[in-house]
């Protein structure tokens, strides 16, 4: 009777461990945090660089056409910030390319000035030394503050499109809070980041 006895509270205590241990294992204590899912707007990189080259161009063609002072003046506005334009749309200051069409536009001015004054200083003098000097030296500067205004230009086009897809990588990227599964089979409390490239 006694070992009847001992033998029914094992199979008691086992049935008992056994169930525990199925619903331990079915239990998750902490539960999984629920994503929240921000709906992010991208930005269109060559919606940019068509602003950017369209206003651009937009500014030559108003310089060249209009007869008017106040519209030249609005073209060479448009022809000056035009190509920073998409970078702005990228939420940049485009600085870099206006900064290098200011020190081009002043050094082709300054050229176009050298390059005139020589000339009428020197209407009837020939070709001296110093007037070829100086013609070359003026020339200099026209082709370098050309080259800066045109390669800042360009620069600007393409940081357009770049700045553009850094913006809508950065939208993208999400930090939340995860379980984390550990060594011993039970989860841990951490971060999780995500991004598109």
């Amino acid at each position: 009777m006694r070992q009847t006895i001992l033998a029914a509270a094992a199979v008691l205590t086992l049935a008992t461990t056994t169930a525990h241990a199925d619903q331990a294992r079915d239990f998750d204590p902490i539960p999984e945090p629920q994503q929240q899912v921000v709906e992010s707007h991208d930005k269109s990189p060559e919606l940019a660089v068509g602003m950017s080259i369209g206003i651009t161009i937009g500014g030559y063609v108003m310089m060249a056409k209009s007869s008017n002072g106040g519209m030249s003046a609005l073209g060479f506005g448009a022809a000056f910030l035009g190509p920073s334009v998409g970078q702005w749309y990228a939420g940049k200051t485009g600085g870099i390319g206006i900064g290098a069409r200011a020190i081009g536009m002043t050094m082709m001015v300054y050229g176009l000035v050298q390059l005139l004054s020589s000339s009428q200083d020197c209407f009837d003098c020939g070709s001296s030394p110093s007037t070829v000097s100086d013609d070359r030296r003026a020339k200099v500067y026209l082709g370098t503050g050309a080259a800066l205004w045109v390669g800042s230009t360009i620069f600007d086009f393409v940081m357009a499109y770049r700045e553009t897809e850094t913006y809508n990588r950065r939208q993208h990227a999400q930090l939340v809070p995860t379980l984390i599964p550990t060594y011993n089979g039970t989860q841990a409390p951490g971060m999780a980041f995500s991004t598109r490239f």
